[in-house]
């Protein structure tokens, strides 16, 4: 008998609201206040609440903001994008419009 066979949609992620608050609120804090203990601890715990926990150890994060910094055909640059799409999937849960909407230094804008 023929089995019904259909395609697989992609599946969109989903976040925890804990997840989220936690996102928002370390994608917020400036710069200057980023090189704190709370703040590395709390970057990890997301990260791991993301599954993300290789790109977490090769020092990629989804609350950086910077360009590729490894070395070309390293594999901290699959992590890097990877965390990009994820940071992409975690700005549009929160509503955010691009990767730079919830805080920009020098900017108090925040999405709620």
């Amino acid at each position: 008998m023929p089995a019904k066979l259909r395609v697989v949609k992609g599946r969109h992620p989903e976040f925890s609201t804990e997840t989220l608050e936690l996102f928002m609120r370390l994608d917020k804090t400036p710069p200057r206040e980023r090189d704190s203990r709370e703040f590395k601890d709390a970057v990890r715990t997301l990260m791991y609440r993301l599954n993300l926990t290789d790109e977490f150890w090769t020092m990629n994060s989804v609350v950086d903001r910077f360009g590729l910094r490894h070395p070309e055909g390293s594999v901290a640059n699959e992590h890097w994008y990877r965390c990009r799409r994820v940071r992409a999937a975690l700005l549009e849960a929160v509503g955010a419009k691009d990767l730079d909407t919830i805080h920009t230094p020098g900017d108090s804008a925040t999405v709620m």
